[in-house]
């Protein structure tokens, strides 16, 4: 196998590990938004009840 192909599989490797880590941070992202939206609409719902 050439050197150079081989640096840029590794490459191919390191940016797809990079986009994965980029795609769990944004649904961990989003999670967290909706739990913090929906505790705050749970807040909201509950302080109008008194």
């Amino acid at each position: 196998m050439h050197p150079n192909r081989r640096r840029s599989t590794a490459r191919a490797i390191a940016i797809a590990k990079t986009e994965d880590a980029g795609r769990q941070t944004l649904i961990l992202a989003v999670s967290v938004t909706m739990a913090a939206a929906t505790g705050l609409a749970f807040l909201v719902h509950a302080f109008s009840l008194i």
